[in-house]
């Protein structure tokens, strides 16, 4: 993001050059160029358990969706907000009440776009009866952790083939738009969120 313009939008005076991406390049005419991986996943070892890393080419709020079909409701959800804009405090933001499936589908329905499109956030879907747990982070990529072998079906089925490595591309720019600022500020008044400070690896 060009220090400049830390809103990661066009200057002043060349709105029409802004376009809404989450994450991407700016190149030297302020546009802004969005990152789209191939549509792959990978596997990998952490020093916990073991995850898929999944890179869509679009989609994301519907994979998720498609995805937590295969997790046990109820759910609970975290929202870390890293990078605020307005008067709202970042933090990790965590459902104060589990979570049914309809309202898992109305919530990511609500603001599906604000979460893709939008670079300020990561968002977690877990399951409260198992270990399954997806997280959706400000670089476009799903982590999915628990029962793996029911995502990969999920996968398999979208079209999104297994490689050896999913990689982001480097250098890159975040981009926070103020048209989401609204939406911002209604997911943080859709629940009574449990706020807690960030943690390190946010």
């Amino acid at each position: 993001m060009n220090p400049k313009h830390p809103l990661g939008g066009s200057p002043e005076g060349h709105p029409s050059l802004k376009i809404l991406c989450k994450f991407g390049l700016q190149d030297e005419n302020w546009r802004q160029i969005p990152h789209k991986y191939p549509g792959v996943w990978a596997a990998e070892k952490t020093s916990g358990a073991n995850r898929l890393v999944i890179a869509p080419t679009n989609g994301h709020v519907d994979l998720l969706l498609k995805m937590s079909v295969q997790m046990s409701e109820p759910f609970s959800l975290l929202y870390i907000l890293v990078s605020p804009r307005g008067a709202a405090s970042d933090g990790r933001y965590e459902s104060p009440h589990f979570v049914s499936r309809e309202d898992l589908r109305l919530f990511l329905n609500r603001f599906g776009t604000f979460l893709e499109t939008d670079g300020r956030h990561h968002f977690w879907i877990s399951s409260v009866a198992e270990s399954d747990l997806l997280v959706y982070d400000h670089h476009n990529l799903v982590y999915a952790y628990g029962h793996l072998d029911r995502f990969k079906e999920i996968l398999k089925a979208e079209g999104i083939v297994e490689v050896p490595e999913v990689t982001i591309p480097s250098p890159h720019s975040h981009f926070f738009h103020e048209e989401f600022d609204g939406d911002q500020d209604q997911l943080l008044s859709f629940f009574s969120w449990n706020r807690y400070a960030l943690q390190d690896e946010d």
